[in-house]
């Protein structure tokens, strides 16, 4: 649609490019705002040498940080899918925010920070441990508040008639793990089909609604040409060096981001859903 939407000065589409950019920005921005306050509060409060006696403390405000980032960033979600729903030239329907898995984030939480440092610890002393252990809180807590969008979009395509589905958004200098699944130009809707992250991924989720077309299709293509005559393994393997040579050293943040795969992501439990009526 290139006709323009009443009260928005622009074309729909440039308008559409301009809402996607803000609601990257906003999931970064929420997400970087959780991951300072939970290191913040690790140097304030984490003793190395007095381990436990710290992290009693600090435990249950991380896991607070996180679920109200995540709620956040779903709420973010749910005002860009409207809007994004009407510039796409359809009516304004409620959107329902998914709701954190309290659960799930104390599991993550104590897994990547009294887990990671006492892992840590034999071989990297106190100081080394706290550190590689805060890196790792840190990841996880970015990856899970992100998941608040990326939760409502899905769920909200799944539901909604007008979406054809979802596609990943990949950040500039994303790692070729990301780049890939973006490049491979697919647009989701069965609910078995997860949005896969790794800890520090800043990837979101973009609802594509009837008749609209993927951002990814440059990327597309450069995955097609970097892996023609290969498959599975083979594929990903030239693809990485494509990815690499083109931004200078990225395989080596797919390896890292492998590494950082950790823990199972937030979109592997189960959510409710509400209906959304066209």
């Amino acid at each position: 649609m290139t006709t323009a939407i009443p009260g928005i000065p622009l074309p729909a589409d440039i308008s559409g490019q301009l809402l996607l950019r803000h609601y990257q920005n906003s999931q970064q921005n929420i997400s970087a705002r959780a991951a300072l306050a939970i290191q913040r509060l690790w140097l304030r409060m984490i003793n190395p040498v007095q381990f436990s006696d710290g992290w009693r403390t600090l435990g249950p405000l991380v896991n607070g940080i996180i679920a109200n980032h995540y709620s956040a960033t779903a709420a973010n979600a749910a005002e860009y899918y409207v809007n994004s729903r009407v510039i796409s030239g359809f009516n304004h329907i409620l959107v329902p925010g998914q709701d954190p898995d309290a659960d799930y984030i104390r599991t993550v939480v104590d897994a990547m920070g009294p887990g990671k440092f006492f892992s840590f610890l034999p071989e990297h002393g106190e100081d080394g441990a706290s550190a590689m252990a805060a890196d790792a809180l840190r990841g996880a807590s970015t990856r899970m508040v992100m998941m608040g969008g990326r939760d409502t979009v899905a769920h909200a395509v799944l539901i909604d008639p007008i979406a054809e589905g979802w596609e990943r958004v990949i950040e500039p200098g994303a790692c070729g793990f990301c780049a890939m699944l973006a490049g491979r130009g697919a647009v989701y809707k069965e609910d078995t089909v997860k949005f896969r992250a790794h800890d520090h991924c800043h990837c979101i989720a973009r609802a594509v609604f009837r008749g609209q077309e993927s951002v990814n299709g440059d990327i597309s293509d450069e995955w097609g040409k970097a892996t023609a005559g290969h498959r599975g393994k083979a594929a990903i393997r030239e693809w990485n060096k494509y990815w690499e040579s083109k931004n200078g050293g990225s395989e080596g943040k797919t390896e890292i981001a492998g590494a950082r795969a950790g823990t199972p992501a937030v979109e592997d439990k189960s959510v409710g859903r509400a209906a959304i009526s066209s």
